[in-house]
């Protein structure tokens, strides 16, 4: 199966649509590169087999460098483990630009060639996500037309829209994740019988079913909310309150199945694996809360120390 033939298949970039259907794969547990695809789709960006080297709120962490010469652009240094970087065909890397091409930022976006001299994938082993690489990058040299931020086809605030939309767009395929899971939680509970009655009428079991359902339409919510407004405080507060409640729902569906949970081919362990897979595409929570603290406090654009 192609990870990308779901978002292929799509000829908009409209963020409700893309975060509907984002919900709708994740309540199947299907593995997709629909974020990555989402997120070239929000740049406009016609190229295959997307993966991204980047991530709202943790440019500090970039460690990849461009220098400018007569003759383009040379990239060198490790972008990290990318979702889907086994599989891309082409890979999205933030890169500090030598020298500083911008006041505002002085990073840029380069469109990279996969299979490019210099590009070097170390796959990595990832519960949920067989695509997950290492990418590095040692002296790969391109034209100057790869820089997609060049002013005419994007600028670096058009690039952090488009990934706080591809943010909201994994939140939604979480928000799905805990649906699903949560279905099929109260699809076991209502049939599987102890005692002559079904499991979910005990106590225990019905409270933990109630969490459950909490959390998922508190996600659901956070992700409509973003939606609709795709600011970057709601993308972060949608990803935080999605990677938690696909974390506890999914866990729950684990609790409630019992045994059985711990087969890898069964339901619960694809939707937990698939949670876990996510949280880190378009960053997990650690990252979205330092941002979004960030931005409460400095509303003005200022740092935290």
């Amino acid at each position: 199966m192609n990870p990308w033939y779901e978002v292929e298949s799509f000829t908009t970039d409209d963020l409700r649509a893309l975060a509907t259907f984002a919900h709708e794969l994740g309540s199947r547990s299907t593995p997709t590169a629909f974020v990555p695809g989402s997120f070239a789709a929000f740049l406009g960006l016609d190229a295959p087999r997307v993966a991204v080297a980047l991530i709202c709120g943790a440019t500090a962490d970039v460690k990849v460098r461009a220098f400018h010469d007569d003759d383009g652009w040379v990239l060198t240094g490790d972008a990290g483990a990318v979702p889907w970087g086994a599989e891309a065909a082409t890979l999205l890397i933030a890169a500090h630009t030598e020298p500083p091409s911008s006041s505002t930022s002085a990073l840029g976006l380069f469109v990279v060639n996969a299979e490019w001299p210099g590009v070097i994938r170390t796959s990595r082993v990832s519960i949920g996500s067989a695509a997950m690489s290492h990418v590095h990058l040692a002296g790969v040299r391109l034209g100057d037309s790869v820089r997609y931020d060049d002013g005419a086809r994007a600028t670096w605030s058009s690039i952090v829209a488009a990934l706080d939309k591809a943010t909201i767009v994994a939140a939604a395929e979480l928000a799905g994740i805990a649906r699903g899971a949560l279905d099929a939680a109260v699809s076991y509970a209502t049939a599987r019988e102890q005692f002559g009655a079904p499991i979910a009428t005990y106590q225990a079991l019905a409270h933990r079913l109630a969490d459950m359902a909490i959390d998922t339409e508190s996600a659901e919510l956070a992700v409509e909310e973003a939606a609709d407004a795709p600011t970057p405080q709601n993308a972060s507060r949608a990803k935080i309150i999605a990677n938690e409640a696909a974390r506890r729902v999914t866990a729950g569906l684990h609790q409630i199945n019992g045994g059985v949970g711990f087969y890898a081919d069964q339901t619960p362990r694809l939707y937990y694996a698939r949670a876990l897979a996510l949280r880190v595409e378009m960053g997990d929570s650690s990252v979205h809360r330092l941002r979004l603290a960030t931005q409460l406090a400095y509303p003005a654009g200022r740092s935290m120390n």
